[in-house]
């Protein structure tokens, strides 16, 4: 993969990561399970990379890229799972933990800090 395809990557997951967070800031303190699902579940779509498929840019950004998307998947996983059981119809309750959303929202500020110094080797400022 060249690096200007994994710079495209990069931008993709930072959309992601901010659309995951901007699930969790609805002004009416809601959060739609139904967008939450499929956003969450577009971060498992992300590639993984051997360092050989990139170029001398991507391979310094590789590790920030991992870890961004890491810190996303395992800080939303639990706000997912209870928005998955809100879509199939059996919550256990209608009101999402707030350990759940807090967290998942930490991990998003989280994980936008750690995708930082990769898209930064782009030029990318965030």
């Amino acid at each position: 993969m060249s690096d200007a395809a994994f710079k495209t990557v990069l931008i993709s997951l930072q959309q992601t990561i901010k659309a995951v967070g901007g699930l969790n800031d609805d002004p009416s303190g809601s959060v739609s399970c139904g967008a939450f699902v499929n956003t969450y579940s577009a971060l498992f779509g992300f590639p993984t990379y051997d360092p050989a498929q990139l170029g001398p840019t991507g391979q310094a950004a590789l590790g920030s890229y991992q870890a961004a998307l890491a810190k996303v998947i395992d800080t939303s996983r639990d706000e997912y799972l209870f928005c998955v059981s809100v879509v199939q119809g059996t919550p256990t309750s209608p009101f999402i933990p707030a350990q759940h959303w807090e967290l998942s929202r930490m991990g998003v500020n989280q994980a936008l800090e750690l995708l930082k110094p990769a898209l930064a080797l782009f030029g990318i400022s965030s």
